[in-house]
């Protein structure tokens, strides 16, 4: 699964995933339809788990508001992401394979 993820992510090739572009779109949506209803003083979280974190953490970089929590998701790959991305306000979660 995860190294699926990490091909299909782009992570090797250094390009986003083909879905990321839809992600990104569909939370900008998302957002404004929260912020019309609830005003601009709302919390947002990204999160995912797979491929979804790996989603959840490159439309909160790209977007650079709220917080995500990737959930055993691939790391960001070489392109637009280098391998040296920090990013403060991810949170990233994994298993322990030894359980």
């Amino acid at each position: 699964d995860y190294v699926t993820n990490t091909y299909i992510a782009g992570v090797r090739s250094g390009k986003h995933a083909q879905q990321t572009p839809q992600a990104i779109q569909y939370a900008k949506e998302q957002i404004a339809i929260a912020r019309a209803k609830y005003g601009d003083d709302i919390q947002i979280v990204f999160s995912g788990h797979s491929m979804g974190g790996y989603l959840a953490t490159v439309t909160r970089h790209e977007l650079n508001i709220g917080t995500a929590i990737a959930f055993n998701a691939p790391g960001v790959g070489q392109g637009i992401h280098s391998s040296s991305f920090k990013d403060d306000n991810v949170i990233y979660v994994y298993s322990d394979p030894s359980r």
